[in-house]
């Protein structure tokens, strides 16, 4: 083991010595364990970072990020999951563990996606600097505390929060500025699951939120856990035909709402008035039980 740890040991910094280098992706190979005794801090300079897989090399991120002052887009995470959706036995990383403590003179990154990583409140101070300028952030199957979207500065033009309990922080946040081009998340679940609150808070989305990127949304993606005002209905159906340049539409379909055969089928009775250039995508919600 030792033998081949050292050839690759010499082969990464062989690589990391070539000047042109500006994309490094690190991810599992057939030897996982391999990547316990892999040294890649000595590659610097690099503008677009990747780490993918259940990667113990994720202790040379922060090396790696503090040695590149220009880096623009980074991806951290993408943790094997088995097949009941548990994580496996290898320990989530925390934010304050991957990310260096940001310069005055490091630039903002550009894009950042982070998959399956820890982010307490207290390391929102951590992750700001790094997306102060950000124009496309991605959460995936972590939760965002709502201090984030409290302090962030509008601006963002690709936003996708999946998996994640989204408060009403992150709603305010997307009414704070406009040009929003690309937004997806789950609302998996609010603080307050009240039928009714979730519905107001549904309809204040579709009414007051997102009408400021109507002139700039290209892509929606709503994905509703559970019936009511989050799916397919007359308020939301309202909202999207306003967004005329939109090409892609994600909405979740209450079941109940097309099984049947008069004026409240939602699909029948709406789509013929709304058009959409390019395509229309629909899916039922899992939380949804299908009537025979």
């Amino acid at each position: 083991m030792k033998a081949m740890v050292d050839q690759f040991n010499a082969i990464i910094r062989n690589l990391s010595r070539l000047p042109s280098i500006q994309k490094l992706t690190i991810e599992p190979s057939s030897h996982p364990s391999l990547l316990d005794y892999l040294d890649f801090s000595p590659f610097a300079g690099v503008e677009k970072l990747v780490f993918t897989g259940l990667s113990p090399a994720w202790h040379c991120a922060p090396i790696i990020i503090s040695k590149s002052p220009n880096l623009k887009e980074l991806q951290l995470g993408d943790t094997v999951w088995d097949d009941s959706d548990d994580l496996l036995s290898t320990p989530l990383p925390s934010l304050h563990d991957l990310l260096p403590a940001s310069s005055s003179e490091r630039a903002s990154l550009r894009s950042i996606c982070l998959e399956s990583v820890v982010f307490p409140p207290e390391d929102v101070s951590v992750l700001l600097p790094y997306v102060k300028e950000a124009t496309s952030i991605t959460f995936t199957r972590m939760q965002v505390p709502d201090t984030f979207w409290e302090v962030l500065s509008g601006g963002c033009t690709s936003l996708d929060v999946g998996s994640a309990v989204l408060g009403a922080p992150f709603l305010t946040y997307i009414s704070s500025y406009s040009g929003l081009r690309d937004l997806s998340f789950s609302m998996h679940a609010m603080y307050d699951t009240t039928m009714g609150l979730e519905s107001t808070r549904a309809r204040r989305f579709w009414m007051h939120n997102l009408p400021g990127h109507f002139s700039s949304l290209t892509t929606l993606r709503v994905s509703a856990q559970t019936a009511g005002g989050w799916c397919l209905d007359e308020v939301s159906i309202d909202a999207v035909s306003q967004c005329h340049a939109l090409e892609g539409l994600w909405l979740t379909v209450d079941w109940a709402h097309i099984v049947v055969d008069d004026s409240t089928n939602i699909v029948a009775t709406m789509f013929p008035q709304f058009f959409i250039s390019q395509y229309l995508a629909m899916h039922e919600s899992p939380g949804l039980a299908l009537s025979p």
